[in-house]
């Protein structure tokens, strides 16, 4: 019995990952020698049209619902900037509760009373949770999706 593998015609092999399946046997010549060579293919089945991830958990840079939450607060570039950038800092530390530096944003060409206006909008909305320290940058929780949006 092999660890997991099996040939595409059905046999067992001696394969060392498990979850694959061989195919595509072939012999390659390599430093004067014939080498058996079979490539592997993951033992997941391919997305099909009923597998789909559904719409609004595809990500466009960021999931859509987040997409669709901002999209219609968003009176400029920069604003869609500001929420997307939220989104990316949220994936990038690994939390919900992070700090939003002016730094990035300034190297975007995203001033700091644009972040401010579109944390505001963002709150307003029921998005975000943003606490403001004295000088320090604010902090800011991203909510737990509440309802889904209407897919655009």
């Amino acid at each position: 019995m092999g660890n997991g593998y099996e040939h595409t015609d059905g046999c067992s092999g001696d394969a060392k990952a498990p979850g694959l399946i061989m195919s595509n046997r072939r012999f390659v010549l390599s430093h004067g020698k014939m080498t058996e060579v079979e490539t592997l293919e993951p033992a997941v089945p391919r997305r099909t049209a009923t597998n789909k991830t559904p719409f609004e958990e595809r990500f466009i840079g960021c999931p859509v619902w987040w997409l669709q939450g901002v999209l219609p607060l968003s009176r400029s570039a920069f604003e869609l900037v500001v929420a997307l950038y939220i989104w990316r800092r949220h994936t990038v530390v690994g939390r919900r509760t992070f700090s939003v530096p002016n730094g990035e944003l300034r190297a975007l060409g995203v001033k700091r009373q644009i972040k401010y206006r579109t944390l505001a909008k963002l709150r307003e909305a029921g998005l975000i949770v943003v606490r403001q320290g004295g000088g320090e940058a604010p902090v800011v929780t991203i909510r737990p999706r509440r309802r889904k949006y209407p897919p655009f």
